[in-house]
């Protein structure tokens, strides 16, 4: 559904008929983001008190068996750093699709696209430049969210690799006598 919408830094005589469309928010969509909002949040909190656990855990472990807490701490790293990597390919998905549409339409948000909130329509060059700058950051969402989760694996991986002893510092070589 349009609307005409009068932009507020425009005199309305001085608007054309782009600069008034307006796609309506579906209500029933804004509820569902809201509850899934909801949802989300609180499996964050459950998850972060099981992380927080886990983690008292392991550092119990650690006395015991500091090898083997390091390797349970890697594998649990594992699983949260594919959660990122996850969640980056989602978002930047979901944002390449959007764009992709707006390019091919000309239009944002594309026809058929429901929205949260009263949006203004834009049409042409504006809309084009949405879409390339949309998936222009899609390409680096989706590239940062496999690339800092990898090197972050990568370098705990080396630092945690059987037979690799710290190496005793002592304060002068630090530089850190007075």
């Amino acid at each position: 559904m349009v609307a005409w919408y009068v932009h507020p830094g425009k005199k309305e005589e001085a608007m054309t008929d782009e600069d008034r469309e307006v796609q309506k928010a579906d209500p029933e969509l804004r509820r569902k983001v809201l509850l899934g909002a909801v949802l989300a949040t609180l499996v964050l909190v459950v998850g972060l008190i099981v992380l927080g656990q886990r983690f008292a855990e392991l550092e119990i472990l650690a006395r015991e068996s500091a090898y083997q807490a390091s390797r349970q701490g890697l594998a649990l790293a594992r699983v949260l750093l594919m959660t990122i990597a996850g969640g980056a390919i989602v978002l930047g998905g979901v944002l390449g699709r959007l764009s992709w549409r707006t390019l091919r339409s000309g239009c944002y948000p594309p026809p058929g696209t429901r929205v949260i909130n009263d949006t203004p329509v834009l049409r042409g060059a504006r809309a084009r430049r949405y879409g390339r700058s949309g998936l222009i950051l899609s390409a680096l969402v989706i590239a940062a969210g496999l690339w800092i989760p990898y090197s972050i694996h990568e370098v705990l991986d080396q630092l945690l690799q059987p037979g690799l002893k710290p190496t005793p510092v002592s304060p002068e070589e630090l530089g850190l006598s007075g």
